[in-house]
């Protein structure tokens, strides 16, 4: 029906609350569905009516940091302070219209759940559902209030393709109008890459014969519907799968200059960020070697406090592909665990050289996400070829876009195209000499 990923929505009422939301996220991922579930939307507990609220710690630990959206209320017992928690890790409040807890909440990143009395600030989203009368929606047209959103309810009513003929008959405009509200309208409000057609963003596409019938749809590059017949799709020739069904076969000499592209690309970005107090080059240290990592960076937070993050770096020549590789076995022969599950690194970041995407992913969360869903990822291997001999390296193909969708800390970035050397920064970085190897 033109639905290529949702939020779930899950009421959490009193005491059993944490057990109903830990519940949901514990089977987010369970169903025949193909669209993507991309987190928790929970109603309550801090709204009238739904019993104590919680320790919000206790909440986020319950769910495994699964929470997208979260309804509050002042009316409901919910404090400033815990609009700002939420934020911090990266969900999203929505918050109902004349609630005094709208007073003292941030304009950016809240949502406004029905039509205030005034206007609100500057892209502030406005939440509107399909179950709200034609006159509220007819209200909540762009020309009259900013960035509204239409999402589903706590009705079990998913949005469909019919609701886009009952935009455009309430706004009285036509199907170009009502479609952000439907798309990047909602993936604005959470945060995430989707909703829109650009370079690099997920493959989720609805194509409509007209508007309110839908005629395919496509989801992380795959056309679940119509569902296509078994082997009628063509099998992509060897020369355009990234890695061949008998092993891609490298040199170790186009192996470690992409790794070196990849550390000199992500060394350049963190030298030229202004909290960066030093970043040392640790690849040659034997000590990070056995611990698989490349950089140790020094930074001040917002707090003015020093800090330490160590990062494992990788490097990726292909361009355009819409899956991370990652390494499970580093030498098959050896059985060696490969860099992504062995990293002690409290970062992973991910680098495809050639187009300079980089993908800042936090290692503990990645890996357990990972580890959870890898029977369900397409097993590949490669092969490293070393003075007349050549060792398999195993991993996983697994989507950009379920990674990004699933890892909340998760970030996108480009970079600017790697440089030959670095200078040294007096006063603010130190970098090892390895480090200008390049």
């Amino acid at each position: 029906e033109g639905v290529t990923a949702y939020v779930r929505a899950v009421p959490v009422h009193g005491s059993s609350g944490l057990r109903d939301a830990a519940r949901a996220a514990a089977n987010l991922h369970r169903g025949a569905s193909a669209a993507r579930a991309l987190g928790l939307h929970l109603l309550g507990p801090w709204l009238p009516g739904f019993g104590h609220p919680l320790p919000w710690p206790r909440l986020w630990e319950a769910t495994n940091g699964a929470i997208r959206l979260i309804t509050l209320s002042a009316r409901g017992g919910a404090k400033p302070r815990l609009v700002e928690r939420v934020m911090t890790v990266g969900a999203r409040p929505i918050i109902p219209a004349g609630d005094p807890l709208l007073d003292s909440a941030p304009p950016e990143g809240t949502a406004i759940r029905g039509l205030p009395d005034r206007s609100p600030p500057p892209r502030h989203p406005l939440i509107f559902t399909v179950d709200d009368p034609p006159a509220r929606l007819a209200a909540a047209r762009p020309a009259s209030l900013p960035n509204p959103v239409l999402i589903s309810s706590s009705s079990g009513r998913h949005l469909a393709a019919a609701d886009v003929l009952a935009l455009m008959a309430a706004w009285e405009s036509d199907f170009n109008a009502v479609l952000p509200a439907l798309t990047s309208g909602p993936a604005d409000l959470l945060g995430l890459p989707l909703g829109r057609l650009a370079p690099n963003a997920p493959a989720d596409l609805v194509c409509w014969s007209e508007p309110g019938r839908v005629q395919w749809v496509m989801i992380a590059g795959r056309v679940v519907f119509p569902m296509p017949e078994k082997n009628a799709l063509p099998r992509p020739s060897p020369a355009r799968t990234r890695f061949a069904e008998g092993g891609f076969i490298y040199t170790m000499a186009e192996s470690s200059a992409t790794g070196r592209r990849g550390v000199e690309m992500v060394t350049r970005f963190l030298l030229d960020r202004p909290e960066t107090l030093a970043l040392r080059n640790v690849e040659s240290d034997p000590r990070y070697q056995k611990k698989d990592i490349d950089l140790i960076w020094r930074w001040r937070d917002a707090q003015g406090r020093e800090r330490e993050t160590s990062i494992e770096v990788k490097g990726d020549a292909w361009l355009g592909v819409e899956n991370f590789f990652f390494e499970t076995v580093s030498n098959a022969d050896k059985n060696t665990p490969g860099c992504f599950l062995a990293t002690q690194a409290d970062w992973y970041f991910y680098v495809f050289v050639d187009s300079g995407m980089l993908y800042c992913l936090p290692v503990l969360e990645t890996r357990a996400w990972f580890l959870k869903n890898r029977a369900r990822f397409r097993r590949v291997e490669t092969r490293t070829a070393v003075r007349g001999d050549s060792y398999r390296t195993i991993g996983r193909l697994v989507p950009i876009a379920e990674v990004m969708a699933a890892i909340p800390r998760a970030r996108r970035l480009k970079l600017a195209p790697p440089i030959k050397a670095h200078s040294r920064r007096r006063g603010r970085s130190s970098v090892d000499s390895d480090e200008k190897r390049g």
